[in-house]
């Protein structure tokens, strides 16, 4: 050992790759002049939360749509929360069934 301290490679690693964005004309050198701040506002869902059997329907329909079709489907680390909650609401609208909601979907033995 040299006594010499570990070479810090991220900040090596980060100056080589703004000198090569430099050079490619990605990143630039003069000083900022003008900072601009957006906020960004999350909105719920256009409709809100729905309301009625037919609403929460149309809204399972869309979500399966989007699992078929768009990104979320491709999320697959999103895919153990969407089935905890899915599974979390079928345990609740089994409760809600008067007579019981799971149990008589399965098949008798």
């Amino acid at each position: 050992m040299s006594g010499e301290p570990a070479p810090n490679l991220p900040i090596r690693t980060a100056a080589t790759r703004l000198q090569r964005d430099i050079g490619a004309g990605l990143a630039r050198t003069e000083p900022v002049r003008e900072v601009i701040r957006e906020i960004v506002t999350r909105t719920p869902l256009s409709g809100g939360v729905p309301a009625s059997a037919k609403a929460w329907i149309s809204q399972l329909a869309e979500l399966a749509r989007q699992l078929d079709e768009d990104e979320i489907g491709r999320r697959h680390w999103h895919h153990a929360k969407l089935y905890a909650a899915l599974i979390e609401a079928l345990g609740a609208l089994g409760d809600a069934h008067p007579s019981g909601g799971l149990e008589r979907l399965q098949p008798r033995r």
